[in-house]
């Protein structure tokens, strides 16, 4: 989870770059190790950096990955997560149609990690 809070800084500081390395990072390791809480933190993350560029389905999906992961494994989401996690959705409300964007957060409720880690790493 380091490497997802190192993004999370990096995001906060304006370094995209740095931080889309970080969660990509975070995200493969999780995928290799079959630790899907690591996951979590890297696709809210992956999410807003997806919506800063104006991907906002792509956003919409790793977003909705996240949520469900979330609920698969109980995890739940320390109050920085939350905010981005927040302010990503708030995002998607206003760049998506209602119904774009729940078919979105729905078809990425259905993606498993691994999936999430292939549309993450496309650029």
């Amino acid at each position: 989870m380091i490497l997802a809070n190192v993004g999370h800084a990096a995001f906060f500081a304006g370094q995209s770059g740095m931080a889309r390395r970080r969660y990509v990072d975070a995200l493969d390791i999780a995928v290799a190790c079959g630790f899907p809480q690591m996951g979590i933190c890297a696709l809210a993350g992956l999410a807003a950096l997806a919506s800063s560029n104006n991907e906002s389905h792509k956003a919409a999906l790793l977003l909705g990955c996240e949520e469900g992961l979330c609920e698969d494994t109980g995890n739940t989401r320390d109050p920085n997560e939350q905010r981005l996690h927040d302010q990503t959705l708030a995002e998607l409300r206003v760049s998506l149609a209602e119904a774009d964007l729940a078919t979105a957060f729905e078809d990425g409720h259905a993606m498993s990690l691994e999936d999430a880690a292939r549309l993450a790493n496309q650029t």
